[in-house]
């Protein structure tokens, strides 16, 4: 019996497409080709990542929509990365980039083999990414500036080419002794711009939420900056931002079974 197919966002059955997980215009924006790679295989490969489960009204409609806004956001602060001793002021509108991030974390849920478990809490936000509607107070929303390093070879003692963070990547954070009972934990990674979400799987209290972020801390001096509701910018100095090294790159990095 042929099993029905439904769109990720609208649950309807008709016009499935193929949704990037990056907005495309955010991936054609790198002037070198990008590899990909899924938890599928061991192989990165070229092309664009996809999930094929988006209705085309979805797609080229709302969620096109939404991508155009971030889009412009990424194109103005996010595209060249930043250099050691840079300060910045990040604009944002929260509810838009959250909606967004959010998005790009289920498409890469989606996508993953083992990501049921932030699967069936990011749909639980699918009003929210789709019309802002829904309760979303209990999200904690963080963004880490992540520079590029220099580098020395060792031999001559010469410096070399810097080390760039260009990049985008979309993962969940785990391994640091948290209590993951109430909380999952995405990263959404666009060259310096690593934004972490810790997403309640149910309902929590602002105690429980103030318990989870203060943990979160305790375990990662790369927490970054709180973003909040309300705010429309954020000045990050020099000293609220790190470099790209190698505990990073093992964040960064799909750890290998």
């Amino acid at each position: 019996m042929e099993i029905k197919k439904f769109c990720a966002y609208c649950k309807g059955t008709s016009n499935l497409t193929k949704e990037h997980i990056f907005p495309s215009a955010i991936i054609k924006s790198f002037d070198v080709e990008l590899l990909a790679m899924t938890d599928k295989n061991e192989y990165h490969f070229k092309g664009d990542p996809v999930i094929g489960d988006v209705c085309d009204k979805c797609n080229n409609g709302i969620l096109s929509q939404l991508d155009a806004h971030f889009v412009t956001s990424f194109k103005n602060q996010m595209l060249t990365p930043l250099k050691p001793g840079d300060e910045i002021t990040f604009e944002y509108e929260y509810d838009l980039l959250l909606r967004e991030l959010l998005k790009i974390s289920y498409n890469s849920a989606r996508a993953s083999n083992g990501g049921y478990d932030a699967r069936t809490t990011l749909e639980k936000y699918i009003p929210f990414i789709i019309n802002g509607n829904g309760k979303v107070d209990g999200i904690i929303l963080s963004l880490l500036i992540v520079t590029s390093a220099n580098r020395i070879n060792v031999e001559t003692g010469n410096y070399e080419e810097p080390l760039e963070p260009y990049l985008l990547r979309s993962t969940s954070i785990s391994g640091l002794n948290l209590n993951y009972s109430n909380y999952i934990i995405r990263m959404v990674a666009f060259n310096s711009f690593w934004f972490f979400l810790l997403i309640p799987k149910r309902l929590v209290t602002s105690k429980m939420k103030k318990k989870f972020w203060d943990e979160f801390k305790s375990k990662t001096h790369l927490h970054g900056v709180l973003l909040k509701k309300g705010d429309a910018s954020i000045k990050i100095t020099k000293d609220k931002t790190t470099y790209l090294h190698p505990d990073l790159i093992g964040m960064m990095c799909r750890k290998i079974k």
